[in-house]
């Protein structure tokens, strides 16, 4: 157990906060797809995926699953 205490924000609102204080640092690197992303571009692509989410009917609070594998369509 570590000494820090829990922040108590969603995912959503941890990635808002660190895409505030670091936009420019690196978020997700995947080698074998030569695919880089800084906090900024990584929260613009979860937030496009989220809209996406929405238009498809996905309402706050449902929970969706997904089979994931290791490339940047999933994160």
């Amino acid at each position: 157990m570590g000494a820090s205490p829990l922040a108590g924000l969603t995912v959503g609102e941890l990635l808002d906060r660190t895409a505030a204080r670091f936009p420019e640092n690196p978020a997700l690197i995947v080698r074998h797809q030569n695919k880089r992303y800084t906090y900024r571009e990584f929260l613009r692509e979860v937030e496009r995926a989220a809209r996406g989410l929405l238009r498809l009917g996905i309402q706050k609070g449902e929970r969706v699953g997904i089979w994931s594998t290791n490339y940047t369509e999933w994160w």
